[in-house]
Order: C-alpha cells, then structure tokens, then sequence
C-alpha cells in the first residue's frame, strides 16, 4: 500500500518540476536612456581611441616664473637632446617637466643622472604621452 502512494508522489513532484523548468521566465534588462547620454559615450569612446598616452611619470626639473622656465627647459635640452622636455602652467607658476616614463623604477634611474645636472629634479606621477618601448624603459632616441 506504501509503494503506489510513493510512486505517484514521486512522478508527481518530478512531472511538477520539469513543468516549472519549461517555463521559467528568462530576464530582460531594458535601458531607456536620453539621446544625450548615448551621444557623451560616444565621444567619450572616440577620445579614448584617439588618446596617444595614459597614466605614468615624469620628471619635474623646475617650477618658477616662465622667462627661468623657459632657460631651465633650454638648459635641459642641451644637456639631453634625446629627451622630451615639457612646459606647462599651474597657476600661477609654470613647470618644466621632461621624459615619459611608464614606470616609477625607469623614471627613478633617469631622475638620478639628470640630478647631476638638475639638483632639484624629483619623480612625479600623471598623464603621459606613449612612449615607445626603448623611451620608457630610459633608452630614449
């Protein structure tokens, strides 16, 4: 008497869950979004594509008004032709910075033969421009 009530609960609980398989619900997400944010991905896409450069280090060489900035950045490109030397302003001083390192440990060996020249150069971090292989391992052109 046991053993038919066991066998139809047991067909009735493995035919009630392949039923519940068959229709379970697959989820839908479904964005609605302005046409505005579409068109700020979009072009925040392309300038990631056109971008020829990211996050590395440089080394700083002077900060001051801009007629020393600029001999300082002229000293610099006598003295190391083979590198990039960059002017920039930050309110309200300008900057000389040289190099385009990817790495803290590159940046730092060339911080050391530049302060022979440059006493009071020092590493800093930001964005760069990609440098080639040889460039940002300290072998540049």
């Amino acid at each position: 008497m046991r053993f038919p009530i066991i066998l139809i609960l047991t067909l009735g609980f493995s035919l009630s869950g392949k039923a519940q398989s068959d229709s379970i619900i697959k989820p839908r997400l479904v964005v609605h979004a302005d046409s505005i944010f579409l068109e700020l991905e979009k072009r925040y896409a392309e300038s990631n594509q056109k971008s020829d450069g990211g996050p590395g280090f440089r080394i700083q060489i002077y900060n001051g008004p801009r007629r020393d900035a600029d001999q300082r950045r002229m000293a610099f490109i006598r003295e190391f032709p083979e590198m990039k030397a960059y002017l920039s302003y930050d309110a309200p001083e300008y900057r000389v910075q040289v190099g385009d390192f990817r790495d803290r440990i590159h940046a730092h060996a060339m911080v050391l033969k530049i302060k022979n020249v440059f006493p009071s150069a020092f590493v800093v971090e930001g964005f760069i421009e990609s440098p080639s292989w040889e460039e940002s391992h300290g072998n540049q052109k």
